[in-house]
């Protein structure tokens, strides 16, 4: 419902807050309560490690968590990011993994009593959400936080609505080669460490193993196979692997012999 407000309404107001301490006071700041977020990177970069350990930290201090993995859902990736994080370790009842909620589902699902404070949706991209549809979910329900994860595309979130969304929330964070850009409106915009040694191809395989063919939004949709060369010229998993020829796979081109 529409209000009026004056100046000293605001002024005097004691807006809520939540007071994060270490490495996330240092990147989020202190964010009111609620909060919103856009996550955002390629695949195997951290994306799923650091939002994860967001979750733990998140249900251990200020409230029910609800993940919904629509991308990886229940799964042994899913499982080896719980055990990176230690999850064991929240208190009992304080974070629930949601498996294929699409956007009704959700809706219908945090209609009901405790389904959570804080609610990640993971991916953006696998449940489709429109910019309206984000819309509608923070109108519904204004006492959630939503931490939305979706994929990047050249270097910012894919996708129209994916980007729609970046300016509507309070924090945005991209990831990449382990690291985390943060842009938050409550301050600290320091560096997110999620793991400190270079990035190696089999080094990021073991951090994280999100599924890679249908997920990475970059990829032709003609599945052609892949296979190594002696030649380099660039290729899209070289970007998100480092370089296929000095980890000594040689160059990956396409099974009809284009490099792409």
């Amino acid at each position: 419902m529409p209000r009026t407000l004056g100046v000293s309404q605001i002024i005097n107001k004691n807006y809520h807050t939540l007071p994060f301490t270490g490495r996330w006071a240092e990147s989020f700041g202190q964010p009111s309560d609620p909060f919103h977020m856009l996550a955002y990177g390629h695949p195997k970069n951290g994306k799923t490690t650091m939002m994860m350990g967001f979750a733990k930290y998140l249900a251990s201090n200020f409230g029910k968590v609800f993940y919904s993995s629509i991308e990886e859902g229940d799964t042994k990736t899913t499982q080896d990011a719980m055990v990176r994080e230690a999850m064991h370790e929240i208190p009992d009842g304080r974070f629930m993994l949601g498996d294929q909620y699409f956007f009704a589902d959700l809706v219908e699902y945090l209609k009901g009593q405790n389904r959570g404070k804080f609610i990640f949706i993971d991916s953006r991209d696998y449940m489709k959400l429109t910019a309206q549809q984000y819309i509608k979910l923070v109108t519904l329900f204004p006492r959630k936080s939503f931490i939305i994860i979706c994929w990047e595309q050249a270097g910012k979130p894919a996708g129209k609505f994916a980007k729609d969304i970046e300016y509507m929330v309070d924090i945005v964070v991209h990831v990449h080669d382990f690291k985390a850009k943060c842009r938050s409106r409550f301050g600290g915009n320091q560096d997110f460490v999620i793991w400190d040694k270079k990035p190696r191809v089999g080094d990021q395989l073991k951090l994280d193993q999100p599924k890679y063919d249908k997920d990475y939004n970059d990829r032709d949709d003609d599945d052609d196979e892949f296979e190594a060369c002696s030649e380099c010229d660039g290729h899209d998993a070289c970007v998100d692997f480092g370089c296929a020829v000095k980890a000594g796979l040689g160059h990956l081109v396409k099974s009809n012999g284009l490099t792409s």
